[in-house]
């Protein structure tokens, strides 16, 4: 439960205080950040997968509640992206571990840069009418 209202219900509940106060710009967006596991399944994974799946379908539900007020919600769903935390994770894998994870990308493994250029664009205007979308960004992952 604690991974669920980490990733999926304190996000939803920021957003909906920052809406109902009317303390946004009339060209607010948000943008919510899942992953590919919200598509693709991962033995081991299954609170956190679920609670990045309730992201691609809350976002979908929040864009059409806040569309009245102008707001746009979309969502990012990145695939492996080399952050410190992941670089130590690959540290932790075997030769064989590390390669199998390391094949599915066929781009290869994501920068943090990736995923933050695409919001980027998302929170600007010109993406003023894109909502209730979840970007994919995953090097080719979920293609195969």
């Amino acid at each position: 439960m604690e991974i669920y209202s980490t990733n999926f219900i304190s996000g939803v509940n920021i957003l909906k205080i920052l809406t109902k106060k009317n303390t946004y710009s009339e060209d607010f967006k948000a943008v919510f950040i899942s992953s590919i596991t919200a598509l693709v399944a991962r033995v081991g994974t299954l609170a956190y997968t679920a609670s990045k799946g309730a992201l691609v379908s809350g976002i979908r539900e929040l864009a059409i509640e806040l569309a009245p007020k102008g707001i746009n919600v979309n969502c990012i769903s990145p695939g492996t992206v080399l952050t410190p935390m992941m670089k130590n994770l690959f540290e932790s894998f075997d030769d064989e571990t590390r390669k199998k994870r390391l094949e599915g990308f066929s781009l290869g493994i994501g920068r943090p840069e990736d995923i933050s250029y695409a919001c980027i664009f998302l929170l600007s205007n010109a993406a003023r009418w894109i909502t209730g979308q979840n970007l994919v960004i995953d090097g080719g992952y979920t293609i195969k």
